[in-house]
């Protein structure tokens, strides 16, 4: 969630920080674009999640990686504004949200090893509906750092919770090492199939197939992931929102970065209801 809130305040920031440019729309589809590539790395994460060994030092280790490149973010906007900041704010936000999915993913072999198979389904329910009330918060507070500190120095404040994230990881890290096993959970093996050689593309669509085949077995699982798509619709909201903030600027509530917020906050509103 620390981390969380630092990526938010970065997000609001670099879209307010769009609306200075005359290139608008050259600089939003820059942003839009750095934000759906890692979509589709995502399904390939998830296998190379399950490889890693060493799970607590990886994730350590890619929060760190993650300070160092807002850093240098951080360094970019001290220039006046420009685009060539965006494309490089882009480019390098591509490979962090790349290594944030991926560190997200190796939480999860912790958390199953770690909570009874009959406290998950709520521990799922209470972390997500935790977690979109803070993410309202953070909006929130986001869009009032935004009027009072630089785009600099909120790019320091992300990496700044990418610090602190890591720190806390290394405190909790002996804790782990005492509880996890060299790997984290038991993998079944099929004496059929030879498991030395592990191919990134060939396991991640064994997996969906069998993911698929699982959603066909159980339709209340087809019907929600249907639903779940349906609802992710609603993330193009804010690049119109922008959009709409550049060509009229009636459309403001209080600031850019306050109307941001609240569209964002109207959309978590649903999730934290449908968390309890």
């Amino acid at each position: 969630m620390l981390s969380n809130f630092g990526d938010v305040v970065y997000y609001l920031a670099l879209m307010n920080y769009i609306l200075q440019l005359a290139d608008t729309k050259i600089a939003l589809s820059m942003v839009t674009i750095s934000e759906t590539i890692p979509i589709f790395t995502l399904i390939f994460a998830g296998v190379w999640a399950d490889w890693t060994k060493n799970k607590v030092d990886t994730i350590i280790a890619t929060q760190f990686f993650r300070v160092l490149l807002y850093l240098v973010i951080g360094l970019a906007m001290g220039f006046a504004p420009a685009l060539w900041i965006v494309l490089v704010a882009s480019s390098i936000n591509v490979i962090a949200d790349i290594a944030g999915q991926y560190e997200s993913l190796l939480y999860l072999p912790l958390s199953l090893r770690i909570v009874p198979q009959e406290d998950r389904e709520a521990m799922v329910a209470v972390r997500r509906g935790f977690g979109s009330i803070l993410q309202i918060f953070f909006r929130s507070s986001g869009a009032l750092l935004i009027g009072i500190m630089t785009y600099q120095s909120l790019a320091f404040l992300n990496a700044g919770t990418f610090l602190v994230s890591a720190l806390i990881m290394c405190t909790l890290r002996p804790a782990f090492l005492k509880i996890l096993p060299a790997l984290p959970l038991e993998e079944k093996e099929d004496p059929s199939e030879n498991r030395q050689e592990k191919h990134l593309v060939k396991d991640t669509l064994a997996s969906l197939q069998q993911t698929y085949k699982t959603m066909q077995e159980i339709p209340a699982l087809g019907f929600f992931t249907k639903m779940i798509a349906l609802g992710n619709m609603t993330a193009i909201g804010p690049v119109l929102t922008v959009l709409m903030l550049k060509e009229d600027k009636n459309f403001t509530i209080i600031s850019a970065a306050m109307t941001l917020s609240l569209f964002m906050i109207a959309s978590l509103v649903g999730s934290v209801m449908g968390s309890f």
